[in-house]
């Protein structure tokens, strides 16, 4: 629920932004590389509705009729949700990106495009792992006792309490929005990246 929330904030956000993007002017003969940054937004708004609303919902359906709904929603945040993840969000960054190049009327690289994706959403979910693992490690007993033990520096003794305390009641969101932001931006950056080589404006 938390991630549906997240993708349609998201969503909301990109959209207005897509909406203030200047409009193109006469006085200066346009590139394809004009259009950048709408592909770019474009792409992610597709990957956020392909990746993380996607899955978000797949999970919250599978698991409403399950016996401890919480831990199904665990489970499967923790197996299945980086393997959706990397199908839907190259999916839907590509389709962004090439429906913001089309109504601009660039024709751009889309195997580059399909590329760009699939290795930006790949690099960005491990990112993202990374990032749900170690938030996990400095909440638990093993991280305080070996980054504040005996030998540590005085400044890891005093800041690391606190640190867990301004994190652990936020911890949940972070980890939501580090799948919510880091497979779809890099996806979409780099799908963006790859559309516009060799791109050139319709005729």
């Amino acid at each position: 629920m938390r991630t549906a929330i997240i993708s349609l904030l998201m969503l909301l956000s990109l959209g207005t932004l897509l909406q203030a993007a200047p409009a193109p002017t006469n006085q200066t003969p346009q590139t394809p590389q004009a259009f950048f940054l709408e592909e770019f937004l474009g792409g992610t708004l597709g990957a956020l509705l392909t990746g993380p609303a996607a899955t978000s919902l797949y999970i919250g359906s599978t698991c409403y009729d399950a016996a401890d709904p919480d831990i199904c929603r665990e489970l499967f945040n923790f197996l299945a949700r980086p393997e959706i993840l990397a199908v839907g969000v190259p999916i839907g960054a590509t389709l962004g990106i090439w429906t913001l190049g089309l109504v601009n009327g660039v024709e751009g690289n889309l195997v580059g495009a399909t590329i760009g994706s699939v290795l930006g959403g790949w690099g960005g979910i491990l990112e993202a792992v990374v990032v749900f693992n170690l938030i996990n490690w400095l909440l638990s007993s093993q991280a305080a006792e070996s980054l504040a033990g005996s030998d540590a520096p005085e400044y890891l003794k005093r800041g690391l309490p606190a640190l867990i305390k301004i994190l652990r009641p936020s911890a949940r969101t972070i980890r939501e929005l580090a799948f919510a932001i880091l497979p779809t931006m890099t996806a979409a950056f780099f799908g963006t990246m790859g559309f516009n080589s060799g791109a050139r404006l319709r005729p």
